[in-house]
């Protein structure tokens, strides 16, 4: 517990540091907090991606993807965006491992493989990496579903034969023992 002292202190303490006050400052603070910005409310990451980049994968997906429509165009951003999340999970896992290769990486590393010991380096923790995989499996989801929604609602105005997706539950029975026969 503060004393009324340290209270008082940290009260004024409060008054003279307020945070940023320009608009340029409030914007690079906002962001300081990113680790790996999947799920950045903002499509291109500041300092991590480019504008540039973003239009050319943009542009390049709507053109494969030709949506005519307000529902298309709609199913069609969303694939866009969800796939440009995926190339952020993926440049975040490279990075992640690249890391665990670089010259700051702790000097045990480089100790065994100058030994000629193998296993020196490996893969990030997978307190790190799991999460980022369970966001990759969503975002893979959804761009599936998306993808499929968007094939078929084309399929429609083109005049094809367009059915409702399958689902198919599949339920295992008597499974065999683990060291039974299968025939």
């Amino acid at each position: 517990m503060a004393t009324r002292k340290q209270l008082r202190a940290n009260r004024a303490n409060a008054q003279r540091s307020t945070g940023p006050r320009t608009t340029e400052g409030k914007a690079t603070s906002r962001m300081n907090a990113v680790s790996h910005g999947i799920l950045s409310e903002s499509l291109v990451v500041p300092r991590l991606e480019r504008e540039e980049e973003w239009d050319a994968h943009r542009e390049s997906c709507l053109a494969s993807l030709q949506p005519q429509g307000g529902l298309e165009e709609m199913l069609a951003e969303r694939v866009i965006h969800i796939s440009w999340r995926i190339r952020r999970v993926a440049r975040y896992e490279r990075d992640e491992i690249a890391k665990n290769y670089s010259e700051d990486a702790p000097r045990y590393w480089h100790e065994m493989a100058e030994l000629g010991v193998a296993g020196g380096r490996q893969l990030p923790d997978l307190a790190k990496l799991g999460p980022i995989t369970r966001y990759e499996a969503h975002l893979h989801r959804s761009l599936m579903q998306s993808l499929h929604e968007l094939e078929r609602i084309q399929a429609r105005r083109l005049g094809h034969e367009a059915s409702a997706p399958t689902a198919i539950d599949i339920v295992v029975t008597g499974a065999p023992e683990p060291n039974e026969r299968i025939e």
